[in-house]
This record gives C-alpha cells, sequence and structure tokens, in this order.
C-alpha cells in the first residue's frame, strides 16, 4: 500500500460507511507532534442550513475521531463555517517580482502546517476544488486556530444523530 492511500483507508476505517462527503477539510501539523483534522459537512434534512464536525486527531501510532454538529454547538456555524468563505488564500509568488516592499524574503523552516481544502467558485458558479497551505502567523493558520478553539468544548465520540441513517 502506498503512503498517499494509506491516510485515506486509515480515515475510511473511522468513518461511518454511509458518510455524506465533506465539502471543506482544514489540517494542523506540527513538526514531530500530533495532526488535527477537521471535516466539515452539510447535515442530511437540513436544507444546507446545519453542519457536521468531524476531528481526527493523529500522532504516536493513535487516531482519535470525534464529532459535533451546527445544532449542538453553539456559534460554530458563523465561527466556523461562515468564517471559512472569508479566508484570504496566498499570493502567487512570482520569481523576480518581489513579495515584501523592500524585497526581502522571509523563510519559515519548520513549525506549523495548515492545509484548506474546499469546493470554490468564481462570481457565484462552482468551478473545483481549492486547496492551499501555510504556515504560521497567516491567515489560513488564524482561521483554522480560531475554529480548533471555536468547537474545542463541543466534540463527542457519537456521530450526530442526522448522519446515522443517512442515507
Amino acid at each position: 500500500m502506498s503512503l498517499m492511500i494509506l491516510p485515506a483507508a486509515l480515515l475510511a476505517l473511522v468513518a461511518p460507511a454511509t458518510e455524506p462527503m465533506p465539502f471543506l477539510t482544514m489540517t494542523r501539523s506540527a513538526t514531530g507532534l500530533a495532526t488535527t483534522q477537521i471535516e466539515i459537512g452539510v447535515l442530511p434534512g437540513s436544507n444546507q442550513r446545519h453542519y457536521w464536525f468531524r476531528r481526527v486527531e493523529s500522532g504516536q501510532g493513535e487516531i482519535t475521531v470525534n464529532w459535533t454538529d451546527s445544532q449542538s454547538c453553539e456559534g460554530s456555524r458563523d465561527t466556523v463555517v461562515v468564517a471559512a468563505t472569508q479566508v484570504s488564500p496566498p499570493e502567487v509568488a512570482v520569481p523576480g517580482i518581489p513579495v515584501t516592499a523592500d524585497g526581502s524574503v522571509v523563510i519559515t523552516l519548520d513549525g506549523v502546517q495548515y492545509s484548506f481544502e474546499a469546493r470554490s467558485h468564481y462570481a457565484g458558479n462552482i468551478s473545483s476544488s481549492l486547496r492551499f497551505t501555510s504556515n504560521v502567523g497567516t491567515p489560513l493558520a488564524d482561521y483554522v486556530e480560531d475554529s480548533i478553539l471555536a468547537l474545542e468544548p463541543c466534540w463527542s465520540e457519537d456521530v450526530p444523530g442526522a448522519l446515522q441513517n443517512w442515507p
């Protein structure tokens, strides 16, 4: 089995077989420490107004899965889901065009890696997927850390009721 297939295979073992697909996945991975991945999807039967959240934490050979939803986690819809639409992606770096006013370059060798993958669109038309990564001190890092903090008191080992009988 290749390393690219292994994470998906592990996640398949801890996810309900009939679970709807997430539309957004964010990850925080610290060098040498645990990785936290949060997936977000639409709760079935909610007319796209409520969302489920699944957190998968892995590190030191262990995987922990927790769940919550926007109906039971006060403020999560605005703090996590709506806020995702406001995350600024990084700008394209073009050789020869400075990224800072003084032409200096900032290099980060290690730290925390953040990633964001979601459905995307231009002017209201669903296009494809958007994926970007960054390090500490960025809008993406702030969004992921704020989301983790907002969801922290809400996690449970129980799958939200609306997902238990899906479809």
